[in-house]
């Protein structure tokens, strides 16, 4: 008995375009479809079509938006307006934080040892420029406080004698 090949081909497999149920065609009602929004390339034609007015005024490119100023104050937060007014303080409490002030101690131990950058120079500048004003207005004398402060303390061993300790 003689041999068949095999075929690839196949018998249908499925319905042909022709045979396949069709779905109806809805009837046309009265309302036409509404669209949203305007067809593509409107921009560009509006803009010509203005442009050949005889007006004489020629109407800008549609792209670009209005020019009507928006008030942002309405969006603004009302708790950030508020401004604060520095509080007067009285010279010596100016002065007393000058003293205090940590920074500008920290400034100052630095500048015997390195160069500072111009922010922090003027900074220790107008610091010390304002301690020196509100020490004169006050009547503090500073040398005065340092030489207090610098006591030396081989000076008191001259005045002690050691005749009056001896028996």
């Amino acid at each position: 008995m003689p041999r068949e090949k095999k075929s690839r081909k196949v018998g249908k497999i499925g319905l042909t375009k022709t045979e396949a149920p069709r779905k109806p065609k809805k009837a046309p009602t009265g309302k036409s479809k509404t669209t949203s929004g305007n067809k593509s390339g409107t921009r560009q034609q509006v803009a010509m079509s203005d442009a050949n007015n005889k007006n004489g005024k020629q109407q800008g490119d549609p792209r670009i938006g209005s020019k009507t100023p928006i008030n942002l104050a309405k969006y603004e937060n009302k708790t950030t307006n508020v401004v604060k007014k520095p509080i007067a303080k009285s010279p010596q409490q100016e002065l007393d934080e000058i003293e205090q002030d940590m920074k500008l101690e920290k400034l100052l131990s630095k500048q015997e040892t390195k160069r500072l950058s111009p922010e922090e120079k003027t900074y220790v500048e107008s610091s010390l420029k304002r301690h020196k004003e509100l020490c004169k207005a006050l009547g503090v004398d500073m040398e005065s406080d340092e030489a207090e402060t610098e006591i030396d303390p081989f000076a008191q061993l001259d005045a002690i004698r050691l005749d009056d300790y001896k028996d």
